[in-house]
């Protein structure tokens, strides 16, 4: 792959402006949503902010939300979250827990019997391996469901594409005005569906076993 090609926006190596890294970043996660992969949608909106294009992103963060907040509008998904986000608070005591049995190990804290130390140190393996394997049956319900409902949220993707669209235009302006060539600034996307892409390289990603489900990936250029 060319020396150019364009980083992930948290990776560094930031260009003069900066703005191609973050078009390549949005262009990427809202390829990404259409593909019913989980965002961050308040890092969306602020890079929307730092590119001076909030109106674009108003537009677009109704559909957006509706695809990632899918999950949270299927019932049985939605108490397997509620389950995941409980697991998720016990963290801290399970930190606490390792800590504390890390003291007893070295000999700065003698407990009354081992049964207490027993516990310190299953407590975070039960409560760390069940937030995984709710995270994995979710994933995989979220999953069938799709497979189930091709259709799906048709028409907000429809849109999301067409606003990614035109962030390829923008982009394919701030690479050059980087100065940078266009054929060495790649992408890796979901779809190739775009207008003005060109793809030089298609795989397949392959999901956990789990899942049974595998994605097209594309390795594209602005054109």
């Amino acid at each position: 792959m060319g020396h150019n090609r364009l980083s992930s926006r948290r990776a560094g190596g930031m260009t003069s402006s900066g703005m191609a890294e973050n078009l390549q970043f949005i262009i990427q996660k809202l390829d990404s949503i259409r593909a019913f992969k989980r965002a961050d949608i308040s890092t969306l909106e602020n890079i929307f902010n730092e590119l001076k294009i909030p109106d674009m992103w108003q537009e677009l963060k109704s559909d957006v939300e509706k695809i990632v907040y899918l999950p949270h509008s299927i019932p049985s998904i939605l108490r397997l979250i509620k389950i995941a986000t409980t697991l998720k608070m016990l963290f801290p005591l399970c930190l606490m827990a390792i800590i504390f049995s890390i003291i007893i190990k070295m000999g700065f804290f003698r407990m009354p019997n081992d049964l207490i130390f027993s516990i310190l140190l299953v407590f975070p393996v039960i409560i760390m391996g069940a937030f995984v394997i709710t995270d994995l049956m979710i994933r995989q319900q979220i999953v069938r469901y799709e497979t189930n409902h091709p259709d799906l949220h048709q028409q907000e993707k429809t849109r999301i594409k067409k606003v990614v669209e035109e962030l390829l235009k923008r982009l394919k302006k701030a690479i050059r005005e980087d100065g940078l060539i266009l054929d060495e600034c790649e992408i890796c996307l979901y779809f190739n569906d775009y207008k003005g892409i060109q793809t030089k390289l298609t795989s397949t990603e392959k999901s956990l076993g789990l899942f049974k489900k595998k994605y097209d990936t594309y390795i594209v250029t602005p054109h």
